[in-house]
């Protein structure tokens, strides 16, 4: 299970609730730790699982605000970009 999983997994969601899929983030989650058990080989899936939600449900969240974004013609920064830039800009 990758980040590009539970992309796939969102889409689906879009294709089928349109505008409204951001609301079905809970049932994305739910098939992506379903499909997450099935792909874990050790010992404690929740602590692996946990690990895996906390790194990649920002990152989906970004994508989702991201796609919207676009759609209106405009463009995301991501925000540890910036940061990055201004430590840059005052040394």
């Amino acid at each position: 299970m990758t980040i590009d999983d539970l992309i796939k997994i969102y889409e689906t969601k879009k294709k089928k609730y349109g505008m409204q899929a951001y609301r079905h983030i809970s049932n994305v989650l739910k098939e992506a730790k379903e499909q997450h058990r099935k792909d874990f080989s050790g010992n404690d899936h929740e602590q692996s699982w946990r690990a895996f939600k906390g790194k990649n449900l920002e990152k989906l969240i970004e994508y989702i605000i991201t796609d919207e974004v676009r759609a209106l013609g405009l463009q995301v920064v991501n925000g540890n970009i910036l940061v990055r830039k201004q430590n840059f800009m005052m040394n």
